[in-house]
């Protein structure tokens, strides 16, 4: 209902926790609603299908990818450091991405996943993720983080 007072050329955020980061909610979602939300550290993530070849069932996901606990704890990927506005102040923070198939939640759509990381260590690592691939990792980030100011601003 919400979407027929907005225009069809603009997208929309839903910013969701952990409850609503789930296929009931993500996978059937219309293409232009993004979807920004917590990720689980052992998600099965994929690469997308291979180009149907004619023989078989269509596959409907490609290989295995790294979970984001695993993108997290590899070398071969370096953290890459963000200095973003996130809850009201300044802050560095590290992050890791890949665009990848999160099967089990979005079923064909891509994601990006983003693992971040506080680099004085006070904050465990955590995943997030967007349905919309193109995202950059800051994005995904800062428009998390503004959840907070929503909640607090309603509660008040």
């Amino acid at each position: 209902m919400v979407l027929n007072w907005i225009p069809e050329e603009r997208e929309v955020y839903l910013i969701g926790d952990t409850e609503y980061a789930c296929r009931e909610v993500v996978r059937h979602l219309p293409k232009r609603i993004i979807f920004v939300g917590p990720m689980c550290m052992d998600a099965a993530l994929n690469d997308p299908p291979p180009t149907y070849n004619g023989i078989g069932r269509p596959r409907e996901k490609g290989k295995c990818r790294r979970s984001p606990e695993q993108l997290a704890a590899t070398k071969r990927i370096r953290w890459k450091s963000h200095r973003l506005m996130l809850y009201g102040r300044y802050v560095t923070v590290l992050m890791k991405t890949q665009v990848c198939l999160w099967y089990r939640v979005a079923g064909s759509k891509l994601v990006r996943m983003v693992v971040t990381r506080d680099p004085k260590g006070r904050i465990e690592d955590r995943a997030y993720f967007i349905t919309d691939a193109q995202k950059n990792v800051g994005d995904i980030a800062l428009t998390f983080s503004l959840r907070w100011t929503r909640e607090e601003v309603r509660m008040l």
